[in-house]
């Protein structure tokens, strides 16, 4: 078993997923953009959802995320929508929650601060430390993944990885999952410019 921890952006991409799933619409703010640069880690996603049985993936997340759900004031019948999704969702994962966990130290906290600044971004690693999950799962390149010497330094403590990273480094490459699952024909390209225009035209 494999025990990935989402964080909230996990669970925005996973809101527009389902809503591509289901071809209803979504804000244009509930996609991130440019498409071009976020499709492969939406498919990347889509897949360790649809297939956490066949790879032995557990999902969780802490009541950091509920907190955050807390403070989205929805607007708007899409905006009521994601956030009974949003709870829905945290209810599930947070089932994997080990309650028997002991609190990080205070010494990582303040390392954790230290690399990426006091927030929602540390809260959310502590609490993955604290469970001992394997890896702390985010599409918050800006101030997480993009920050490769503080990911490199806590990679002891907790393995921080986007989807489409998680997927190729421990499964297999996207390309090789595509072909795999629609075919060996399948042109890679055209399959996520599709998945990308079919993802766009939910927008609203």
């Amino acid at each position: 078993m494999i025990r990935l921890y989402f964080d909230t952006c996990i669970l925005n991409d996973f809101f527009a997923l389902i809503q591509y799933e289901y071809g209803e619409g979504m804000r244009a703010k509930d996609v991130k953009a440019p498409l071009s640069r976020w499709t492969p880690e939406y498919i990347a996603l889509y897949y360790l959802l649809n297939l956490d049985d066949q790879w032995q993936l557990i999902f969780g997340t802490s009541e950091t995320t509920l907190n955050e759900i807390k403070n989205f004031s929805p607007i708007g019948h899409i905006a009521h929508e994601k956030r009974a999704f949003l709870e829905r969702a945290y209810c599930e994962l947070s089932k994997n929650w080990e309650s028997s966990s002991e609190p990080v130290s205070d010494a990582i906290v303040a390392r954790v601060n230290s690399l990426f600044g006091p927030g929602y971004d540390s809260t959310h690693i502590c609490r993955a430390i604290q469970n001992r999950w394997d890896f702390f799962l985010t599409t918050d390149f800006k101030t997480i993944l993009n920050n490769l010497v503080a990911v490199r330094e806590i990679e002891n403590k907790i393995k921080i990885r986007s989807p489409l990273q998680f997927l190729e480094e421990n499964l297999l490459p996207l390309s090789t999952l595509i072909r795999t699952l629609h075919g060996s024909w399948t042109d890679i390209d055209t399959f996520i410019t599709t998945f990308s225009f079919d993802l766009n035209q939910l927008r609203n």
